[in-house]
Formats: structure tokens, C-alpha cells, sequence
């Protein structure tokens, strides 16, 4: 029995002593990787990994920014060529407007040409504002607006509704007293091949209007 006792009072006090070697070792390896006992040559290497990651994100937010710029870039050029009536067949249109990421979805469609009369008032204030109430009236799917030219930016109207005159007064009227502006709308259409139908007859009666003409023209109430 005490041979017994013995040989296990032996295997606990090993045990122990590897237990202790164990706790001492963990302990001496987290002191290893404090900050305050790195030798100097980790902590160049550390501010280099850091500064390394810092300029990879930086980089990825330049190149991002860049993707979002030429996408706006592409579709901007994408309605311009609708506009003004650049695809002959409708298998282009639809191949282009893939590749741009453009969604046209609705019933009708208008155009309306907002010409400026004092080209120092096309600022990125006075377009942003534009822009914005006509999405406040319309949505922001149904809203889509170009700068066509020095004094003209043209505003595509994608409803459900076929009727627009109440909307776009209501906004006109708006613009009108805070702008030298006017606005021309062309025949509301039901096809997107139609759709720079309605841009040519928006810039006929712009080219027939003088600066004491009507704040907003139809097409519909001329022709």
C-alpha cells in the first residue's frame, strides 16, 4: 500500500511541475509578443504591413472611383446617342444599353429640354437643384437628366402615366422663379426607339423660341 501511495504521490508532483513548465512557457511566449518587448526591426516591419494596407485600401477606393466615374461616363454617352436618335436598329439599342447598365422600364416616355438663357447659371448648384425636384415629382427611376450642350440639358421622363402636363407645370412654375430658364416637351411615346422622336421635336420649338416666349411649351399644343 505505501509502495502504492508513493508511486502516486510521485506521478502528481510530475504532473505539477509540468503543469507549472507549461503555465511559464505560455506566459514567456505573450511576453514575447507585447508590444513594448518587440525589438525595433518588428516594429519597422509592423508599421510597414500597416502602411502596406493602408495604401492597397487606398488604392482600391481610387480604382473604384474610377469604375463609378466611367460607368457615368458610359451612360452618359449611352442616352446621348438615343437622344438623338443614333441607333437604326432596336438589337443595338438594347446590346448598348447591357453594356451600360441601363434600365429604361416604363409605359411612356418624354423628353423635355430645359434651355438656359444666361449660360453662367449652368452650375452645378442650379443642376443639382433641378434635378432634384424633378425627382421629388416624378422618382428617382423616372428621372434621367443629360447635358446635351452649352446652355441645354435634356430631361427623360420614364412613366407609367401618359399624361405629364400637371406634373411638369407644377415644376416649371418652380424652376421658372428661381431660373432664367425655359422648357420644351416633346409627344409622349410608348416606345423606346420613339424616344429621340420626342427629343427632335423639343428642339424644334427651342430653335423657334426667343427669351420672351412661354416658360414651358408643348409640342402637342404648336403642332
Amino acid at each position: 500500500m505505501l509502495a502504492v501511495f508513493s508511486a502516486l504521490l510521485l506521478a502528481a508532483s510530475i504532473a505539477i511541475l509540468a503543469a507549472h513548465r507549461n503555465v511559464r512557457s505560455a506566459q514567456t511566449a505573450m511576453a514575447s509578443i507585447a508590444p513594448g518587448n518587440q525589438p525595433e526591426s518588428a516594429s519597422d516591419v509592423f508599421e510597414y504591413m500597416h502602411k502596406a494596407i493602408l495604401s492597397s485600401q487606398e488604392k482600391e477606393a481610387l480604382l473604384s472611383a474610377h469604375a463609378d466615374h466611367q460607368q457615368a461616363l458610359l451612360q452618359s454617352i449611352f442616352y446621348k446617342r438615343l437622344l438623338r436618335g443614333e441607333f437604326i436598329q432596336k438589337s443595338d439599342l438594347l446590346r448598348e444599353q447591357h453594356l451600360a447598365a441601363v434600365t429604361l422600364e416604363g409605359k411612356h416616355y418624354a423628353v423635355m429640354i430645359i434651355r438656359f438663357w444666361q449660360t453662367d447659371e449652368i452650375t452645378p448648384v442650379n443642376t443639382h437643384e433641378i434635378h432634384q425636384t424633378l425627382i421629388a415629382e416624378f422618382g428617382q427611376e423616372q428621372i434621367r437628366l443629360i447635358d446635351m450642350s452649352a446652355d441645354t440639358a435634356a430631361c427623360l421622363l420614364i412613366s407609367e402615366e401618359q399624361d405629364l402636363r400637371e406634373s411638369l407645370e407644377a415644376i416649371t412654375d418652380i424652376l421658372t422663379k428661381r431660373m432664367n430658364i425655359s422648357c420644351f416637351v416633346g409627344s409622349t411615346v410608348t416606345h423606346r426607339m420613339d424616344i429621340s422622336r420626342s427629343y427632335r421635336e423639343a428642339r424644334t420649338m427651342m430653335r423657334m423660341s426667343s427669351e420672351s416666349d412661354n416658360r414651358l411649351m408643348w409640342y402637342c399644343d404648336l403642332f
